[in-house]
Parts: structure tokens; sequence; C-alpha cells
């Protein structure tokens, strides 16, 4: 009867709690866990053979990207090189949850993630697009587990709004006075998959906030850091039916972003700085071995 007792009980915490994995579990490649009840989806390479207290990689995707954009990149790494990544929560095959999917909850829920993986510190947090914003609220947090940063042609997002809008008037030479690739954009990912349009919408407001406070995406530790900022042209979706200027003189006033990225790693003397005119946005599957020998610079570093 004891053993019967014992049995429900933990059937009970099965459905209420999830199913526990742990590394010595966890397989490599792509799988479904369970985490607070939820499907997440991951990806994972070396950690079995990861060294205690070895730097882990910790990859961060951009709005909405499934978790196979990392493929190219990961097969680069040096096997020596552990590395993760997961979808986010309503993204891919990652169930969606109640919780508003801002900064400070998915960089909590992906930190709870590792925990329950028994993946410890220290991490090396790579963030694409809007991951550049998400590892640096992950820093904010929990300074003293991160030990390097790679930025792959990082958000904004502090300054998006005005950038966006300053860049659109030089474009049209003042005849567009509104942020028209904002609400184009607002329209386009409201009628997204719902997990997709939700991140968008913390997103927007966070890009139209006026009162954003700096210190949520700003870390207090200097790590080893890479930023890698994308040059090339790239047109207007035709889908956004952007009009009203010309894009290429917009994306050239936007390129003034390198000097305000420059000013954040001034002070580091483990920085990388890079700019390539020949990489579009998704800069790690244009040119998956170039980023991924940038990740294998600073993490030596890291270590």
């Amino acid at each position: 009867m004891k053993m019967h007792q014992n049995g429900t009980l933990l059937l009970l915490l099965f459905f209420l709690f999830g199913y526990f994995i742990s590394t010595a579990q966890l397989q490599e490649g792509i799988q479904i866990i369970q985490f607070n009840g939820k499907n997440v989806q991951v990806n994972s390479k070396g950690l079995n053979n990861r060294s205690e207290g070895e730097p882990i990689v910790i990859l961060e995707s951009g709005l909405g990207s499934p978790i196979q954009s990392w493929n190219a990149l990961i097969q680069q790494l040096p096997d020596t090189l552990p590395v993760f990544t997961y979808e986010r929560a309503g993204i891919g095959q990652s169930d969606q949850t109640e919780e508003a999917p801002n900064p400070e909850f998915t960089a909590e829920r992906l930190h709870d993630i590792l925990g329950q993986l028994e993946i410890m510190p220290p991490y090396i947090m790579v963030g694409h697009s809007w991951g550049g914003p998400l590892i640096n609220s992950f820093a904010v947090q929990f300074p003293d587990e991160v030990a390097g940063m790679v930025f792959i042609d990082e958000s904004d997002i502090v300054n998006m709004g005005a950038n966006f809008l300053e860049a659109i008037k030089r474009a049209s030479d003042g005849k567009v006075t509104t942020n028209v690739i904002s609400e184009k954009m607002n329209t386009y990912f409201q009628m997204a998959p719902p997990g997709i349009a939700r991140e968008w919408s913390e997103i927007y407001n966070l890009v139209n906030s006026e009162d954003l406070e700096i210190k949520r995406f700003t870390p207090t530790k200097t790590v080893p850091t890479a930023i890698l900022l994308s040059g090339k042209y790239e047109p207007a979706p035709v889908d956004l039916g952007i009009t009203g200027f010309d894009f290429k003189d917009f994306q050239e006033m936007l390129k003034l972003r390198a000097e305000k990225f420059t000013k954040k790693i001034s002070d580091n003397p483990n920085a990388i700085f890079l700019q390539y005119n020949n990489l579009g946005h998704y800069m790690h599957v244009e040119n998956p071995e170039m980023v991924a020998g940038v990740i294998a610079e600073i993490y030596p570093m890291a270590k």
C-alpha cells in the first residue's frame, strides 16, 4: 500500500510540475523538454564533455526566429565549445505561457530552464537582433553568471524609435514626419502567430516608451564582449508597403548607430567591434563560419 501511495504522489508531481530533465538525461541535438508543465524546444552540443567551471555558449534568437536558424552556426563552432539554445515561449514548438514576454521575465525564465537542466554558469551570452536586449537583461539580473557577451546585429531598443524617425525624416527630405516603419511593422506583426505577436507588442511598447529606463539594458559588470553589425543594403519588405522615401538612404542614416555601439565598449580592454558591409541582418545564417570564429575568440577571454 505504501508503494502505491508513493507512486501516486510521484505521478501527481509529474503532472503538476512537469518532468525534470538534467544534463545527464539531455540528449544532444534538437528535442522537446518539459518545463513547468510546458513544452520547450531546445538544442545542445558538447554538454556531456563540459568540465566544471568551463563557460558554455547560450544562444538567444531574434524576434520569432526558430531554433533551426542557429544550426549552421552551431555546426561551425569548435567541438570543444559547449553550446545551448532554445525557443522562447510561444515560438516554434515551445508552448505559450500566461506571462507577458518582457525582457525581465524572458531572462528569468531562461535562467530557470538552465537551472532545471543543471547547466551551470559561467555563460557566454550570444544574442541576435531582439536577442541583444534580452541577453543584456540577463546580464543585469545575473551579472556574476555571465562571463562574456556577443551581439549579432543587436536591436537598439533604447533609442530605436527616435533613430528611426530621424532617419526617415532625412531620407524623405522632411516630407515624412512620422515613424511609418514602426507603424507598418506593428500592423504586420499583429497578424503574426500569437507568440510572435506577443513578443512584438513588448518590443513596440519599449521602442515607443518615453520613459524607458536605460539601466534595464545596461549591465554593470564588464566582461569580454564582441559587437557585430551588418552594413549590407537590404530593400524594404514588399509586404510592408513602405513608400515615401528612399529606403537605401534610410539604412545609410541608421549606420550612425555604430558610433553608439563603439562607445558602449570603449573602456573594455577585451572587446571586439566589427561591421560587415557585405552581410545583412541574419549574419550568423549568411556567414556562420565568421560568427563562429568571433565566438571562439571571445571564449578563451571568458575563462
